[in-house]
């Protein structure tokens, strides 16, 4: 339980910061006094999106799991699923920040697979089972 709580926690970091920091050089600097405060003010701030983003991926892999889908399978839906949810997301506020969104959800997505495999957390697969 706890590999899946960090995968969650850590997919949510990683997804807005990395995503934060590709934001920021793509809007040229970001006209702050301080850019690297408020780079780090805004990475906080999307956890607020990236945070649910990890928890409806870790759903949709318990769910994946169950259905008898392998981890390769599970990680193609759920990089596709993350985009799309990143999309959603912030379509909610805008038909602007779409794009920005799926950037965002993708990254959440790709560190989240990533992680998975890392820590072995698949649900269908055995921790112990070492190669």
């Amino acid at each position: 339980m706890l590999r899946h709580l960090l995968t969650v926690i850590v997919s949510a970091l990683i997804g807005s910061t990395v995503g934060t920091l590709i934001w920021t050089v793509f809007e040229g600097g970001t006209g702050a006094v301080d850019p690297i405060k408020f780079s780090a003010r805004l990475a906080v701030g999307t956890l607020w999106f990236t945070i649910p983003g990890a928890v409806l991926l870790m759903a949709a892999t318990f769910a994946l799991a169950s259905r008898g889908h392998s981890q390769s399978q599970a990680a193609i839906v759920l990089l596709l699923l993350g985009a799309l949810a990143g999309a959603a997301m912030l379509a909610l506020f805008s038909p602007y920040f779409i794009l920005l969104g799926a950037v965002f959800g993708a990254l959440t997505a790709a560190a989240f697979v990533c992680i998975i495999w890392m820590f072995r957390a698949y649900p269908g697969s055995n921790p112990s089972a070492r190669p």
